[in-house]
């Protein structure tokens, strides 16, 4: 899909019934939590691993303690 396409697409989107420019939006939400890591969450996901480099993270014998496993 080329960025045309999408720019055509949400132009038409502009002249749906209010609906359903309600659903797309929706839609493009859930989209876009499923796909797109915000910062704070790729700052976690990096604050993570440095951590697990490093051997600071949590023990496994803890993390299966906890669910009693």
């Amino acid at each position: 899909m080329s960025t045309l396409t999408l720019k055509t697409l949400l132009a038409r989107v502009q002249t749906w019934p209010k609906g359903a420019q309600e659903e797309a939006v929706k839609a493009l939400q859930e989209i876009e939590v499923d796909f797109i890591i915000g910062p704070t969450t790729r700052q976690e996901l990096d604050q993570s691993h440095q951590e697990a480099l490093r051997g600071a993270g949590t023990d496994m014998e803890e993390v299966f303690g906890r669910y009693n496993l």
